[in-house]
C-alpha cells in the first residue's frame, strides 16, 4: 500500500522483499537512498566518478550516479568494489585511487570521531518519527564518544538547492532526448511534457541555477574540511501511501551529495512506533566510502 520510492524502488523493493541480496540503483538526486530508505534497507551512492554508467540510459549526465543497495552496508562495499574502475565507454569515470577500498579493513573507533549535523537541516520540516530516529542516532553515536555538533553551512538551502538541481537535469534531459519530445509514440505525454520543459528553460534561470549548486557544493566540501561526516535524515517522511500526493521535499537531504560527487549511505534505524522504516543518511568526503561503511557497521 506504500510507495517503495524511485527511481530505483524496484531494486529496492527487490532487497526489502528477499528476492535476492543486493540490487543496482540509479542515483541522480537521492533515488539509490531514498528508495533504500523507504524500504527499510542500506543504499550506496558513491564519489562522482568512481563508477561507470555504462550501459546506464542518461537523465543528468552531471549528477548521474550507479550505486548497490543491498541488506547491510558490507555487502554495498563488496559490491561497490567490484563495479568501481574507469570505463572507456563513460569518459567521466575515473580509476579508482591508490589504495582506495569500500569494504573498511577495520571496526571504526568513535572517539576522536567529528560529526556535523547541517543547520539547514536541524531547521528544517521534517515527520516527528523522522526527526526522533535522527536524534536517536546522534545519541547513540556521542555515547559511543563521537563529536555531534551542529555545523552551519552558508550557501546551501535544502530546498533551493534541489530546484536548482532539477533545473539542470531537466535541461539535460531534454538535451539528451530530444527526439522524444515531438513524438507521440515515443513516451507518455506526461514524460514529454516535462522534457519539452527542460528544452524551453530561460539560460538566465539556468545560470543562476548553476550559480547555486557551485556555492551548495563549496558548503559542502567546507563543512567537511572540519568534519569527518555528515549526519542527516535520508528523506523527511516516511514512505507515503499511494495516490496520495509525492511530497516536495523528499530529495531535499540527498541532493546535495550528487550536487557536490560526494559519497552518502542510507541505512536504516528503527521507528519510534516499529512501523515503516526511517533512515539516516551519512554523507563523506570524496572516496571515503569506508569510513561511510564503517560507522554505519558500528551502528547498525
Amino acid at each position: 500500500g506504500f510507495t517503495p520510492g524511485g527511481s530505483s524502488g524496484g531494486s529496492a523493493a527487490a532487497v526489502a522483499a528477499g528476492h535476492c541480496p543486493v540490487a543496482l540503483g540509479t542515483d541522480t538526486m537521492g533515488s539509490v537512498r531514498i528508495p533504500a530508505a523507504y524500504c527499510g534497507v542500506v543504499g550506496l551512492k558513491p564519489t562522482a566518478g568512481l563508477v561507470p554508467r555504462t550501459g546506464v540510459i542518461p537523465l543528468s549526465p552531471s549528477f548521474d550516479t550507479v550505486g548497490p543497495i543491498a541488506t547491510t552496508p558490507r555487502l554495498c562495499a563488496q559490491v561497490l568494489e567490484v563495479i568501481a574502475g574507469e570505463d572507456a565507454a563513460d569518459s567521466a569515470s575515473r580509476p579508482t585511487p591508490r589504495g582506495w577500498r569500500a569494504v573498511p579493513d577495520a571496526p571504526l573507533t568513535p572517539h576522536g570521531l567529528r560529526i556535523g549535523l547541517p543547520q539547514p537541516v536541524l531547521d528544517a520540516p521534517m515527520q516527528p518519527v523522522i526527526r526522533a530516529a535522527w536524534t536517536a542516532a546522534v545519541t547513540r553515536l556521542r555515547d559511543l564518544g563521537a563529536t555531534v555538533e551542529s555545523v552551519a553551512t552558508p550557501g546551501w538551502d535544502p530546498g533551493r538547492t534541489r530546484r536548482a538541481g532539477l533545473l539542470i537535469i531537466e535541461a539535460e534531459a531534454a538535451a539528451l532526448h530530444e527526439e522524444i519530445i515531438d513524438d507521440p509514440n515515443a513516451a507518455t505525454p506526461a514524460f514529454r511534457a516535462a522534457l519539452d520543459y527542460g528544452r524551453k528553460l530561460n539560460g538566465i534561470r539556468l545560470a543562476r541555477a548553476l550559480f547555486h549548486l557551485s556555492e551548495a557544493r563549496a558548503a559542502a566540501l567546507r563543512a567537511l574540511d572540519s568534519y569527518d561526516v555528515l549526519l542527516t535524515p535520508t528523506a523527511p517522511q516516511r514512505a507515503f501511501a499511494h495516490g496520495t500526493p509525492v511530497p516536495h521535499d523528499q530529495a531535499d537531504f540527498t541532493a546535495l551529495a550528487n550536487i557536490a560527487g560526494l559519497p552518502a549511505l542510507a541505512m536504516p534505524w528503527l521507528a519510534e512506533d516499529n512501523d515503516l522504516p526511517c533512515s539516516i543518511q551519512i554523507i563523506g568526503r570524496p572516496h571515503d566510502e569506508a569510513r561511510l561503511v564503517a560507522l554505519a557497521e558500528l551502528l547498525a
